[in-house]
């Protein structure tokens, strides 16, 4: 007889890259492991659990995205980590605002042989699938089209920058950006929410380095994280577009 509970967790599980959608609705119970959202998912699906898997799945107490699953030193992706889902509870992880998470199965038809940072560039692609799908599917085609600055994102420089973000969260580089993120959370910011914080803070300094060929301006960049960082979530896009360090008034 199964451990009793009195809550559930339930989830989309959506295939990506796929269209029309596939998709599936689960519930499992509140004491459920990562193990036991695994073998939920393939009951769902109609697999046969022939494949190893890994849920990239951000700690929403630290910021950092995890690897959870199976370890196995063949699939081992770089230094990263593959920490056992069946020791895992995902009421440790997922939350009303930490509601999302990628599931990979079967490595041999995934990104083996991807670098870390082409596999980073892949989860986020993946993550703005919905915002850009037509830019990403069909880039081989439209790969040269310009971009208007004033009206258009570009979604590759989006990218780009949500990529730089990322990886300086990873690394605590500069801890600016760390703090910056725990002092959003805090107040109940997303995860995605806030890596475009502070992609709003970095972009302007970039496009002086792109444009101007200038040295990027790291103290600057530290100096306006500690600033914005107890601001409002509500208003700090507004309180940015009026920062002279990032626009400078037109002479």
């Amino acid at each position: 007889m199964g451990k009793p509970f009195k809550n559930f967790y339930q989830f989309k599980i959506t295939l990506r890259g796929i269209r029309p959608p596939i998709w599936r609705r689960i519930q499992v119970p509140e004491h459920c492991t990562f193990w036991g959202l695994h073998v939920a998912i393939q009951d769902a699906l109609g697999w046969l659990d022939y494949h190893l898997h890994v849920f990239h799945v951000v700690n929403p107490k630290t910021g950092v995205k995890e690897e959870i699953g199976i370890p196995d030193e063949d699939y081992a992706w770089d230094v990263h980590e593959i920490r056992p889902g069946w020791e895992l509870p995902i009421s440790r992880y997922f939350t009303a605002e930490n509601n999302k998470c990628l599931y990979i199965y079967d490595f041999g038809d995934d990104w083996e042989g991807l670098s870390f940072e082409e596999k980073r560039l892949g989860e986020i692609m993946l993550d703005h699938e919905d915002e850009f799908y037509n830019e990403f599917e069909f880039a081989d085609v439209t790969h040269d089209r310009g971009y208007d600055p004033d009206t258009e994102v570009n979604p590759f420089l989006h990218i780009f920058i949500h990529s730089i973000v990322e990886n300086q969260l990873a690394e605590k580089d500069p801890i600016e950006v760390f703090e910056f993120y725990n002092g959003m959370r805090k107040k109940r910011c997303s995860h995605h929410e806030t890596i475009h914080m502070i992609g709003a803070i970095l972009a302007p300094l970039l496009f002086s380095v792109l444009k101007y060929q200038e040295t990027f301006d790291l103290t600057t960049y530290r100096e306006l994280l500690k600033k914005y960082k107890t601001r409002n979530p509500a208003k700090l896009f507004e309180l940015l577009e009026k920062e002279p360090r990032l626009y400078p008034p037109e002479d």
